[in-house]
């Protein structure tokens, strides 16, 4: 299920950039954050 919380993320920032030009940095790392969350040392 995490898993799936990323790739949504990078397929948003795609859309978001495709529409906006504009570079969503930031989309992906709650993903990121979520998926090792239990685990903090390897953020």
């Amino acid at each position: 299920m995490l898993d799936n919380i990323i790739v949504l993320g990078v397929i948003a920032s795609i859309i978001f950039y495709e529409w906006t030009e504009i570079s969503p940095g930031g989309v992906i790392v709650p993903g990121y954050i979520a998926l090792f969350f239990n685990n903090p040392m390897r953020i």
